[in-house]
C-alpha cells in the first residue's frame, strides 16, 4: 500500500535550501521534489530502500511521475507493506554544457523514449526525466 510518510530535513536547512529540495506530497505517499536521495526528508532508521516483489525497481528513471505510476501505482497499493515513492524532476534545460545528470547513475530507466546520449543535456529529443526512489517502512522484527 501506499503511505504517506513524515516529512524531515534530515540535512541542515542551509544544505536544503542550496540543494533546492522542497518535497511535496502529490497523493497519498507519493512526494516530488525529494533531491536524489529521498531517504534524507525520512525520520532516520523508519524507511528503507526496497524493491517491490512484483519487479517495482527500488529506483530509477521515469518519464514522469504519471508513467510511473501507471506502471507501479497499482504493485505498489495492493502490497500488504507500507510503501512510499519519492520522485526529482531533472530538466535538461538546467543542464550545462559540460558534465551534469548521466543516465548511467539513476538506475534503471522505464520509461518509453530512447536515451541515445550520455548527458541529459546532449538528448535530442528528451526534455525532462524524473529520477524515483521506493522506500518501504521498516517493519517491527520479534
Amino acid at each position: 500500500m501506499l503511505r504517506d510518510v513524515r516529512l524531515q530535513q534530515t540535512l541542515p536547512s542551509v544544505m536544503m535550501d542550496m540543494m533546492g529540495i522542497a518535497p511535496r506530497r502529490l497523493s497519498e505517499g507519493v512526494y516530488d521534489g525529494c533531491g536524489f536521495n529521498f531517504h534524507n526528508c525520512l525520520p532516520h532508521g523508519e524507511y528503507e530502500q526496497w524493491s517491490h516483489p512484483d519487479d517495482v525497481p527500488a529506483y530509477g528513471v521515469a518519464d514522469s511521475v504519471e508513467q510511473f505510476m501507471s506502471l507501479y501505482g497499482e504493485k505498489l497499493r495492493a502490497s500488504p507493506h507500507a510503501y512510499a515513492v519519492g520522485f526529482t524532476t531533472v530538466k535538461k534545460s538546467e543542464q550545462g554544457a559540460e558534465g551534469g545528470w548521466r543516465w548511467h547513475k539513476w538506475g534503471p530507466y522505464v520509461g518509453t523514449k530512447e536515451p541515445t546520449a550520455e548527458y541529459l543535456h546532449d538528448e535530442p529529443e528528451i526534455e525532462e526525466v524524473v529520477t524515483f526512489s521506493v522506500v518501504r517502512r521498516k517493519e517491527a522484527r520479534p
